[in-house]
């Protein structure tokens, strides 16, 4: 059950941050590279990497 609202917390703190990196670079994807957007970038890839790896631990319980 914890594992279950980790997962719905991870899923809403990826639409968000997903959101604000799109805002980030004003919906210009070629911006994407902008120094700016790097610590962005990076939070959301930490964010995925917790996902998957939450999933794969529910999966194999």
């Amino acid at each position: 059950m914890l594992e279950s609202l980790q997962i719905r917390r991870l899923e809403e703190d990826l639409e968000q941050l997903r959101s604000k990196l799109i805002q980030s670079v004003n919906g210009e994807y070629s911006s994407l590279l902008a120094p700016h957007v790097l610590p962005l970038s990076q939070q959301l890839d930490q964010y995925i990497l917790e996902y998957y790896q939450l999933k794969s631990q529910l999966q194999t319980h």
